[in-house]
């Protein structure tokens, strides 16, 4: 999957480049900056394990349009994204130090960082007055850059600032949404979207000791992207 992003990412932006020579109106590539709160969750998938809530996200970066004709494109960018989620679990308490060889419900939050890399076909109507609609549809391919957290047994609280080696350092990802784009002037508008960022590989993947197994889950999170492009 890793190869094939790439791949498929040269030949629709050298398809690109040949249909816009016939459309010398049609501007090739547009540029833009966005912020975008998100919620975002862990679904684990081992039975013994529950998401136990969701957090506030965020994430901001820049946007590139390669235009393949007046109505589709190729959107790309680079993204920074804080996202996380919570899970609750039943483990033996000694190994996360909360002094004890017994087995309880553990808490844990986790708090992740990630640079994305999205490549999507993005399919846009004609401008309806000030407004043109578009829907997106591809991959995110995402590095990580920090991964923290804490875990909590009844009143007791243990931080961690570094769970680097039970998150993935890799997470890929489909991305789905819809979104408008708001002419304020020649060449530049206003977006405004709202994505659905779903994980298809393994983000969690903590060694579980009661059951001896890792307790694995993915990440998801819903962002509503704000913007500007040129």
């Amino acid at each position: 999957m890793k190869k094939i992003i790439p791949v498929l990412m040269a030949v629709l932006l050298i398809s690109s480049f040949v249909k816009i020579n016939a459309q010398e109106d049609l501007k090739p590539f547009r540029f833009g900056l966005h912020a975008s709160p998100s919620i975002s969750w862990i679904k684990p998938d081992v039975q013994e394990y529950e998401s136990d809530g969701s957090k506030i996200g965020f994430s901001y970066g820049v946007i590139a349009d390669f235009n393949l004709s007046e109505n589709y494109a190729v959107s790309t960018g680079i993204d920074i994204s804080y996202f996380g989620g919570k899970a609750s679990y039943e483990d033996k308490l000694d190994p996360y130090g909360f002094e004890s060889t017994e087995t309880g419900n553990i808490k844990s939050t986790y708090n992740l960082q990630y640079l994305q890399i999205p490549v999507m076909i993005k399919m846009s109507t004609n401008e309806i007055g000030y407004f043109t609609y578009f829907a997106n549809v591809g991959l995110g391919t995402a590095i990580r850059l920090k991964a923290s957290g804490e875990d909590v047994y009844n009143e007791t609280t243990i931080t961690r600032e570094d769970l680097s080696d039970d998150v993935a350092f890799f997470r890929e990802s489909l991305i789905i949404g819809l979104g408008t784009e708001y002419s304020i002037a020649e060449n530049v508008s206003l977006i405004g979207a709202l994505n659905f960022n779903n994980g298809f590989t393994t983000t969690i993947k903590r060694k579980n000791h009661d059951l001896d197994k890792n307790g694995n889950a993915i990440a998801n999170y819903i962002e509503l992207k704000l913007g500007i492009i040129f």
